[in-house]
């Protein structure tokens, strides 16, 4: 068990990165709205997307490189179009998580800050971090995060199985319009995570590699890959039992903002089974959110590093 613990890391800050706003937010909307009539679909985009996931995880382990160094080859056009692509990721990404964790924050523990100051402080800690600690205590504390919110979601989910109603409104399909199309496409984007954070794990294996001294081997990587996959696909299905168990068919008015469905999520679950089980839902919801706050901004960070150190010559030459 000690030796998977010390092998596991990049796939395992793959699946904090995946599990985050999209998983807690989305798949529980999923469940809440439509019950499990949606199940197929989230196990379909999961399954279709396996291969181009995996491949910065094969790629890296086959080149020694990231799959940015490998677009950077290609020429400056092609990086120039993966910036501009990832220019959305960037820039709002990054800032809907922190505001969403900086939310849940303040709705678990009743601290009353601003919303700026919060998500400053969310920001602040997680840069302090990844700027001392580099990808060595990042893996520590993802590897953590993963363990708590993994075993508290799995036992939310046992706790309200039992009250689930598991009658034929749950799983018959929805009316296909306008609505719900639109639905289907956002979910399959989420799910399990958009297609970049390939790009993400080929950057921490090549990490690892760099703290440990060597790279790891192809079936080593791929069983640490798996694991992290398996964890987002296992986590997106019980959100959305914990959806369709508490908030399907309840008539409640469900929040628009993901901060404000996420706090509404604790809300229900606590009145459903009982004040006791608010800091498990609480606390599990934190480490979702957070983890993804640290994975994601660690993974953008790598990602400006590795073109700016690309282009540094040219700039050199210009400014000289």
């Amino acid at each position: 068990m000690a030796e998977i613990v010390q092998l596991i890391g990049p796939g395992i800050l793959y699946a904090a990165a995946a599990v985050g706003v999209s998983h807690l937010v989305q798949a529980t909307r999923t469940g809440a709205v439509y019950g499990f009539s949606l199940t197929l679909v989230i196990a379909f985009a999961c399954f279709i997307k396996y291969p181009g996931l995996r491949f910065g995880t094969d790629y890296a382990v086959a080149t020694g490189t990231s799959l940015i160094t490998g677009y950077i080859k290609q020429g400056r056009l092609t990086t120039l179009i993966y910036l501009f692509n990832l220019i959305f990721t960037f820039l709002f990404v990054p800032a809907a998580i922190v505001l969403v964790t900086s939310g849940l924050i303040k709705g678990v523990s009743g601290i009353e800050m601003g919303d700026v100051s919060m998500a400053t402080l969310v920001f602040l800690s997680s840069a302090i971090i990844l700027i001392t600690g580099h990808y060595r205590v990042l893996e520590r504390i993802i590897k953590a995060l993963v363990g708590i919110f993994t075993i508290l979601i799995v036992l939310a989910v046992i706790v309200i199985f039992g009250k689930i109603e598991w009658s034929v409104g749950q799983f018959m399909p929805p009316v296909i319009d306008r609505a719900t199309l639109i639905f289907i496409v956002a979910i399959t984007g989420f799910m399990p995570s958009p297609m970049s954070a390939g790009v993400m794990s080929s950057m921490w294996i090549c990490a690892k590699a760099q703290n440990t001294g060597h790279l790891p081997t192809s079936e080593d990587a791929k069983l640490d890959f798996n694991l992290g996959f398996a964890t987002t696909l296992l986590l997106a299905l019980c959100f959305m039992l914990l959806g369709a168990g508490i908030m399907f068919g309840s008539g409640a008015e469900f929040a628009p903002s993901s901060g404000g469905f996420a706090n509404q999520l604790i809300q229900l679950f606590t009145q459903t089974i009982g004040g006791w089980s608010f800091w498990v839902i609480g606390i599990a919801a934190i480490a979702v959110v957070y983890s993804s706050v640290l994975t994601v901004v660690d993974g953008n960070a790598r990602f400006i590093q590795i073109s700016l150190d690309h282009f540094k010559p040219d700039i050199h030459e210009k400014l000289g």
